[in-house]
């Protein structure tokens, strides 16, 4: 009898370990994993704009170094 009840408690424990996995679980999937997915999102979103606005600005300084060495050959053949 003694056993019995032993072995009722160990389930009841275990149980209600299980319980509190599954909402651990719960959680993770609905509402923790989206939000880090969403976050990934906006943060490749934000390298790829910086990464855009860099090749921008890239190609501005590299039409006014073209435009100030065309000044400078003119001012040399002048």
């Amino acid at each position: 009898m003694l056993r019995l009840a032993e072995c009722e408690k160990a389930c009841q424990m275990m149980a209600a370990e299980i319980e509190k996995t599954r909402r651990r679980v719960n959680a993770l999937e609905h509402i923790m994993i989206p939000e880090l997915q969403e976050n990934i999102k906006y943060i490749v979103m934000k390298l790829d704009e910086n990464e855009r606005s860099t090749q921008v600005r890239l190609m501005k300084v590299k039409d006014m170094m073209l435009e100030q060495a065309h000044h400078y050959s003119e001012r040399a053949n002048a």
